[in-house]
């Protein structure tokens, strides 16, 4: 996925709501980790927007892990693949 495609499937989402949609698919023993260095108002702000989330269609939750993996992908050189994020997620 080319990433104007990704930023016009994702635009219309919170920072808050693409943090919940990774969270909530990066599983509970990550998501608790992640959640352990977060302030009490960051955990609420994600909360909220998990709330907000209903049902996502699947190319909407394949463009924010994709977003992230351009995102983190210059700053790393142990990511996994594309498609391990992707099978991974929700």
């Amino acid at each position: 996925m080319h990433y104007r495609n990704i930023a016009m499937i994702t635009q219309k989402l919170t920072g808050a709501q693409k943090v919940a949609i990774l969270i909530l698919g990066f599983g509970e023993d990550i998501s608790s980790d992640i959640f352990r260095h977060l302030s009490m108002e960051e955990v609420k702000k994600i909360g909220l927007a998990m709330t907000q989330i209903n049902s996502l269609d699947q190319e909407v939750i394949d463009g924010v892990f994709s977003e992230f993996y351009e995102i983190l992908q210059p700053h790393s050189n142990v990511l996994p693949t594309k498609s391990l994020i992707a099978n991974d997620s929700l």
